[in-house]
């Protein structure tokens, strides 16, 4: 996303893989575990690509779309169950030929599903990854500290470490706590775990604010 100021600046910089029936992006060697208590690190691949798009800024929020095509992409796996492949994307705005500003995000391409379809049992509740259906290990989220500004990039890497020693590649971020900060979610992206993450409405009355609730979660 990008906002129109005096001086141009960007926000935010997102990717999204279109699921299109019929067309599927398989992982290398799908199913291949890694080593137990592997510590994968991020992989950035020799093959780039550039694309120009010309755009007409409006005041206030833009919001730029820029298909991108990789083929034959390294898909992310979880920890345990294949390699934890992450791609680096940048996008930069160039006005009269001068670079203005730029943004860059480290992103693991990946299909998660859940699935709930009917079964002997009655309905079942199980995730897949990449269309293989995985097993999850995990636990709670809280904020670690009363005064998060505490949680350093430290704190973080010892929290993940924790989780992989115990063998776990999920975490629920509990919705009574907060959204976290990015260095959070860089280390489950780094350590191959998923993220559980609840809208941030514990202990609230929804029933009342229902319509902006709504527009809160499609936003």
């Amino acid at each position: 996303d990008l906002h129109s100021f005096p001086t141009r600046r960007s926000s935010d910089l997102w990717q999204s893989e279109p699921n299109e029936p019929g067309e599927r992006s398989e992982p290398n060697e799908p199913g291949e575990r890694s080593e137990p208590g592997r510590r994968s690190k991020p992989e950035n691949f020799a093959e780039q690509q550039q694309i120009t798009q010309k755009i007409i800024l409006q005041p206030g929020l833009n919001r730029i779309i820029v298909p991108l095509t990789i083929p034959q992409p390294h898909l992310w796996m979880p920890v345990d169950w294949g390699e934890q492949h992450l791609y680096d994307f940048r996008a930069e705005l160039v006005i009269a030929g001068e670079p203005v500003t730029d943004r860059s995000e480290r992103i693991g391409l990946r299909k998660v599903r859940l699935v709930q379809e009917p079964d002997m049992h009655g309905t079942s509740f199980y995730f897949e990854v990449n269309d293989i259906p995985m097993f999850a290990k995990g636990a709670n989220y809280i904020p670690g500290e009363i005064f998060t500004t505490q949680q350093s990039n430290g704190y973080y890497e010892r929290f993940f470490d924790n989780l992989q020693a115990a063998h776990m590649n999920f975490v629920r971020v509990w919705g009574g706590g907060i959204y976290e900060n990015d260095a959070f979610y860089r280390q489950a992206d780094a350590r191959g775990i998923l993220v559980w993450q609840d809208f941030i409405f514990g202990c609230v009355c929804q029933r009342s604010e229902e319509r902006r609730v709504g527009k809160e979660c499609r936003s």
